[in-house]
């Protein structure tokens, strides 16, 4: 389980987003995870995009809406802290949440290297 939380304040950036204030409004944990091909007629640079989709359990009494804004900022996460470009790091970025019915919630997460 992890925790679900808001992000209240925009003070730091990527590495240092935990510095920020947070409101937690519940737990989620990851119950399936499935690869979303990328089309193969399409020539990617060296950036290796990805895709997934994860399919969420979330515990929390919250509106739809404030658990929709939680799961964005729980899954998009730009950990790089290096002060070049270069540095192949991986960044997240949660581009769709829906909800599934009852208490499951899919998240569509995108990701690329820092190069």
């Amino acid at each position: 389980m992890m925790d679900l939380a808001i992000r209240q304040t925009r003070k730091y950036v990527g590495t240092y987003q935990h510095l920020d204030q947070w409101e937690s409004i519940g737990s989620c944990e990851v119950i399936g995870t499935k690869e979303i091909p990328l089309p193969e007629d399409e020539e990617y640079d060296v950036c290796d995009p990805q895709a997934h989709d994860h399919w969420v359990l979330v515990e929390s009494e919250a509106s739809p809406e404030k658990i929709k804004e939680a799961l964005t900022h729980s899954f998009t996460q730009h950990d790089c802290h290096h002060e070049y470009d270069c540095c192949g790091c991986r960044s997240y970025r949660a581009s769709k949440v829906e909800h599934e019915g009852g208490r499951v919630w899919r998240v569509k997460v995108s990701s690329s290297r820092n190069f």
